[in-house]
C-alpha cells in the first residue's frame, strides 16, 4: 500500500509538473506573440502629396510643382489591376488664371507597374507638374495662387501636403523711385536751369513722368527707359526773379512706383 501511495503521489506530481511546464510554455508563446504584435508596424500605406507647401517661378517661364509618391517596401498589392490617380488644380489668388498663369488642371495616372517602379527605385517618386507663367509688361509685385492635390484610388493610401502656395516673382517687382537729384535749384534770370531726375529700381517698360508746377500745369513729360537711371531736364525760369515749386507726377499710374 505504501508503494501504491508513493506511486500515485509521484504520478500526481509528474502530472502537475507537466501542466506547469505546458502553462509556462503557453505563457511564453503568448508573451512572444504579444511582443511580435507590439513590434509590428501598422499597415503601410502609399503616401501622396506635394513635396513642399510652397513653390515659386519667374514670370514668363515654365516652372513646376513637385508631387511626391512614396510606396513602402513592404506594401502589398492585390491581384486586380490597381492604379492611383492624382489630380492637381489651381485656384486664383492675387495671380489670376488666364492673365498671370495658365490654369492648372493636371491628371496623373500611376498604374501598378508605375507604383512597382517607385517601390523598387525611390528616384521615380518625384513627379513634376508644369506651371506656365505669363509674361507681361506691367510693373507689379510678386503674386500668389493656390495649388490643390486630390487622390483617387482603391489602394490604401495616405495624403501628405494637399495644398500649396505658388508665388510668381517679377523682375520689376522691386519698388521703383523717381526723384529730383536735390531738393532745391538756383538759376539766373533768362537762363535754363538744369534739373536732374534719378531712377532707382528696375523697370521693364518705359515710364512717363510729368514735371509740373505746384499749380498742376505741365512743364515737361520725361520718358524713362529701362536702362536709364538719370535724365536731365531743362527748365526756363522766366525773365523775373521768382521762386517756383516743382513736383513729379506719373503720366500713367503704377502701384509700385514712388515719386
Amino acid at each position: 500500500r505504501r508503494c501504491g501511495i508513493t506511486s500515485s503521489t509521484m504520478a500526481v506530481r509528474s502530472f502537475c509538473l507537466a501542466i506547469s511546464t505546458a502553462t509556462s510554455v503557453l505563457l511564453l508563446v503568448l508573451a512572444l506573440c504579444a511582443l511580435g504584435v507590439r513590434g509590428q508596424k501598422t499597415t503601410q500605406k502609399i503616401s501622396v502629396g506635394f513635396l513642399n507647401p510652397t513653390f515659386s517661378g519667374k514670370e514668363g517661364e515654365v516652372a513646376a510643382a513637385i508631387v511626391k509618391v512614396e510606396v513602402p517596401k513592404d506594401f502589398k498589392f492585390g491581384d486586380s489591376d490597381e492604379s492611383l490617380t492624382i489630380l492637381v488644380t489651381s485656384e486664383d489668388g492675387e495671380a489670376k488664371a488666364g492673365h498671370d498663369f495658365e490654369a492648372v488642371d493636371s491628371t496623373i495616372i500611376l498604374t501598378k507597374e508605375d507604383l512597382y517602379k517607385i517601390k523598387d527605385d525611390p528616384t521615380h517618386q518625384y513627379i513634376a507638374v508644369p506651371i506656365s507663367l505669363t509674361e507681361d509688361d506691367y510693373i507689379e509685385p510678386s503674386q500668389t495662387f493656390t495649388l490643390t492635390l486630390e487622390v483617387q484610388s482603391t489602394l490604401d493610401f495616405g495624403e501628405g501636403i494637399t495644398s500649396a502656395t505658388f508665388t510668381i516673382t517679377n523682375e520689376g517687382s522691386d519698388t521703383v523711385k523717381i526723384s529730383f537729384d536735390q531738393p532745391t535749384y538756383t538759376a539766373y534770370v533768362s537762363q535754363n536751369a538744369p534739373l536732374k531726375l534719378l531712377k532707382t529700381g528696375h523697370i521693364r517698360q518705359n515710364i512717363s513722368v510729368d514735371v509740373v508746377f505746384s499749380n498742376g500745369s505741365l512743364i515737361q513729360t520725361i520718358l524713362f527707359e529701362p536702362l536709364q537711371d538719370v535724365i536731365e531736364v531743362s527748365f526756363d525760369p522766366g525773365s523775373e526773379t521768382a521762386t517756383y515749386s516743382l513736383s513729379l507726377a506719373l503720366a500713367e499710374p503704377s502701384h509700385n512706383l514712388e515719386g
